[in-house]
Formats: structure tokens, sequence, C-alpha cells
């Protein structure tokens, strides 16, 4: 799995160079001879979406209840030349557990059991990451932007409770929080449009993902739990170019 991310790493790079020379080859009087913005800073927020494992309602855990929630962005660039830079990234991404669907699962998983009712807060997941941004400016106007950058991402994983009904009794499902820090890689494809002087729209769309090996207890069972967390993110927001 380490090994096919790394691969995908270095192909990603690849194609961006490759696209990197044929847009400097059609643009070479443009870049040589007008300045460009050297700094830049960005915020963005808008839909967290669960990816793969996360939130794909496979088993009893809360991560496979995790919903669509919310995302904000901050970065900060420099751009060395007129295509490349280099820059940090923070990220707060929050989704909610669905409750109900949860609920429903404990439900159907045995055939004594008739009902149930879950509280679970949302899963907190931040992120801090560094790596190299680059931008195609057709005009003074409009840009593709592309960054691909690595670092740290911590998951706030919540503690909950869930009461299941059966014909006699009621039982409770008690889990404990955890939270858990690896290192993730990240990818956003975007663009750019001037809106006024220094000011720019900011549109993308990026992934961030990574595996964590969570430890928690439910009732008095301890629980170790290997989970992918991805996360797939569409952002609106405003740039400061100068």
């Amino acid at each position: 799995m380490e090994k096919r991310k790394y691969i995908k790493c270095i192909g990603i790079f690849l194609l961006i160079m490759t696209f990197n020379s044929s847009v400097m080859a059609q643009y070479h009087y443009y870049y040589r001879f007008k300045p460009w913005d050297k700094y830049q800073f960005s915020i963005q927020s808008g839909l967290s979406w669960p990816y793969d494992r996360f939130g794909n309602h496979s088993n009893l855990n809360f991560s496979s209840f995790a919903t669509p929630g919310y995302n904000v962005t901050l970065q900060s660039i420099y751009f060395y030349t007129p295509n490349f830079g280099v820059g940090i990234n923070l990220m707060l991404n929050i989704n909610p557990v669905d409750n109900k669907k949860l609920a429903q699962a404990y439900v159907n998983s045995k055939d004594a059991f008739i009902d149930a009712t879950a509280t679970v807060s949302p899963f907190y997941e931040t992120s801090v990451l560094m790596g190299i941004y680059y931008q195609v400016p057709l005009s003074d106007y409009f840009a593709f932007t592309f960054s691909m950058l690595a670092g740290m991402q911590t998951v706030y994983k919540p503690a909950g409770r869930v009461y299941v009904k059966g014909l006699f009794v009621t039982i409770p499902f008690v889990e404990s929080k955890d939270e858990q820090t690896n290192f993730v890689f990240y990818y956003k494809f975007g663009m750019q449009i001037k809106l006024y002087r220094l000011v720019y729209l900011e549109a993308s769309a990026a992934y961030i993902g990574s595996t964590y090996n969570f430890e928690y207890y439910r009732n008095n069972n301890k629980i170790l739990q290997k989970q992918h967390i991805g996360e797939l993110m569409f952002r609106l927001g405003v740039a400061f170019k100068f």
C-alpha cells in the first residue's frame, strides 16, 4: 500500500513537470518579461466528503457512519518562479456521525434487538502540511493551480453511546474516545479568477488520506481498529496575491 502511494506521487510529479514544459514553451515571452506575484495568502471553506472505508457503513464502528461535513483551509505560499512555489497549509475537517443509521445497524446486527438510539459526536481532523504549489497563469485574470503536499494529520475519534432495546432489557454500548496522528499526502487541483487588484476567487477539489490504528474501549472490551480515513474536499475561497 505504501509503495503504491510513492509510485502515485512520482507519477503525479512527472505529469506536472511534463505539463509545465509545454506551458513554459507557449508562454515563454509572458514569463520572461512580466513580473509575477510572489506571495499568496488564502482561505477556503466547503464540503468534506468521507471517502473509501471512512463512512462506508461496513461495520458497527463509528467511523463507518461518518457523513459529509465541513472543511476550512488556510494557505501561505511563496512563488520563487511564475509557476512553482512552496508553502504551508493548515486545515480542519469536521465529519458528523449519522446516529440514526448507526442505531439501525445495531438493530440489524442481532435478531433479538428491536430498537436502538445512538448519541455520537463528530470526527475532527486537523492537518499541518507543507509542499510544492504549482500554478499556470493563462492570463492576468485566470490561472489553474495544483499542489502536492505532505505532513501530519491528527484524527479525533469521538466517544459515544448506543442504547439497544431487546424484549426484556436495554443494553448500553459505551465507547471511549481516541486520537491518532499519522503522516499523510494531500493533492489539490483548482482555479483562480481575479476579482479586483490583489483579490482572487479560488475554487478547488482536493484529497487527503491515511490509515490509523485506533485504540479504545467498548464497554469493558478493548478495541484495536485499523481504519483508513480518507476525505474529498470541494471548496470556494478568497486568495490575496502580491
